[in-house]
């Protein structure tokens, strides 16, 4: 779910469009001639065009001067303009708490936009103390008045459960009032709670219709997820290219999932010729905001050299990064780069720290690696016990490393009781998934094992091989005493 990206001065626009909707039958000299004689709504409106610039020459030095006259005399959108004036230092000194103190005496007075505005000030915090409780209070206030971005934005916080209980179904109810209003946000939004089954039975169908009304308006997120529906194929005919032409038009508006994206498709040579330079270009700029995915990307370029002079520090540099957000991906790689040495001091230590971080978000790679360290004593104390659990949680994902080193276990009898059939159903398991070692090791022990035996395992690893979850398929038979 997107979070609301609104500030202060963003309603300006909306604020502005209904002075100019009065102005239209007012003459420029008459309102300057009312302003003078200190009528208060002329002075807002003035402000307003001197803020524009409509009409008049832009001037935020005069916007201040007609809006501190009016809020004086209690002018409600002449007090949210000044306290739009405060908040972002256009012809005053900035002052947040200035700025919220005038935006909330709009708000009070039922102005909608100052409501809205006084939402996003405690939601981020900005000259008050930081609240979602008081966020959603404001912004309900504005979204039972119509109020469509203050609609979207109370979507969001029910679909966060920020300041709220979460409700899947009170967001897209708030969603779809803004939606059909036209609010492009909370039509991309709408569409991903059909996307996702929530809060409303899935349906591509209607996601698809909601993310089409967003993109027709430019609106990134909405662009974003018509490429994706044409990446994945739902709803539409299956397109690469349709869906880079989406990934482009939303990237270079700056969505970091579509920069990421698009590089991907650069990167695999989907949809537009391979380039591995191209692949950078774009992982770079989603990178450089801060986005996880992309940052462990573009160090997975740096390490191999590809689109780029290879650099194992630069990619233990954009791991981190990523690592210290969660992304477990990048948690593993400096996990890896520890234990190897590469862009780092070699640290065994350090290479536990972060597999753990990675394995403790459930990635099996991680859950694979923690446990051999466990096993051979590097970094840690060595534990069999701990080993065969990390082991059995990334098996159960279908790891084929997990499984050839718990087969390892039964067949030596480390951490569980040793049982060939055990150990060559799991060796057989990894096999067919590619694990070339566990085919060497399930070869070795066909002439250990009795017909029976053999007969045995073969049946339990065909079981284990549809098994949804091949652990709980191992224990049962374990505990059956069939073997």
């Amino acid at each position: 779910m997107k979070k609301s990206l609104s500030s202060f001065p963003l309603l300006l626009c909306v604020l502005l469009g209904s002075y100019m909707a009065r102005a239209e039958s007012l003459p420029l000299a008459e309102v300057l001639q009312q302003a003078a004689q200190g009528n208060a709504q002329a002075q807002s409106q003035l402000a307003a065009q001197y803020h524009a610039g409509e009409v008049v020459e832009q001037d935020d030095g005069k916007a201040f001067e007609w809006a501190s006259k009016a809020a004086a005399q209690g002018n409600a959108d002449a007090q949210y303009l000044l306290g739009s004036l405060y908040a972002d230092g256009l012809g005053v000194q900035k002052d947040a708490a200035r700025a919220v103190e005038l935006i909330r005496k709009a708000a009070v007075q039922g102005n909608a936009d100052a409501q809205f505005s006084l939402a996003e000030a405690y939601r981020e915090g900005r000259g008050v103390a930081q609240s979602d409780v008081q966020a959603v209070a404001w912004y309900r206030k504005a979204a039972e008045q119509g109020h469509g971005i203050a609609q979207d934005a109370l979507g969001v916080m029910y679909a966060n459960g920020a300041g709220v209980a979460q409700s899947d179904t009170q967001a897209v109810a708030w969603y779809r009032k803004a939606a059909e209003q036209g609010v492009a946000y909370s039509q991309a939004n709408l569409g991903d709670m059909y996307a996702n089954g929530r809060g409303v039975v899935q349906s591509d169908a209607q996601a698809l219709v909601w993310y089409r009304k967003a993109a027709a308006q430019g609106n990134a997120a909405g662009e974003f997820a018509v490429g994706r529906m044409y990446d994945k194929g739902r709803e539409v005919k299956q397109s690469d290219t349709q869906a880079v032409a989406w990934y482009r038009k939303a990237a270079e508006q700056g969505l970091v999932d579509a920069q990421t994206n698009l590089g991907l498709m650069y990167e695999q040579g989907r949809g537009v010729a391979q380039s591995d330079t191209q692949a950078v270009v774009w992982f770079r700029k989603a990178a450089e905001q801060g986005f996880a995915e992309a940052q462990t990307n573009l160090g997975l370029m740096y390490e191999q050299g590809r689109g780029v002079e290879q650099s194992d520090t630069q990619a233990v540099a954009l791991y981190r990064k990523a690592g210290e957000q969660d992304n477990a991906q990048a948690q593993f790689n400096m996990g890896v780069m520890y234990k190897q040495g590469r862009g780092v001091v070699q640290s065994d230590a350090q290479a536990v720290v972060w597999f753990r971080k990675a394995a403790e978000q459930g990635f099996a790679g991680a859950q694979t690696n923690l446990g051999l360290m466990y096993e051979q004593g590097w970094g840690l104390p060595k534990s069999m016990d701990q080993a065969v659990q990390l082991y059995r949680l990334a098996a159960a994902q279908g790891s084929e490393d997990a499984l050839r080193n718990l087969g390892s276990c039964y067949k030596r009898g480390s951490g569980v009781k040793r049982n060939l059939i055990a150990a060559y159903a799991l060796y057989k398991v990894a096999a067919v998934k590619g694990q070339k070692e566990a085919a060497v090791n399930r070869d070795e022990l066909v002439g250990k094992l009795s017909a029976a035996q053999l007969q045995a395992g073969q049946t339990l690893a065909q079981r284990l091989f549809v098994s949804a979850n091949i652990i709980e398929k191992l224990d049962l038979y374990l505990r059956s005493g069939k073997l």
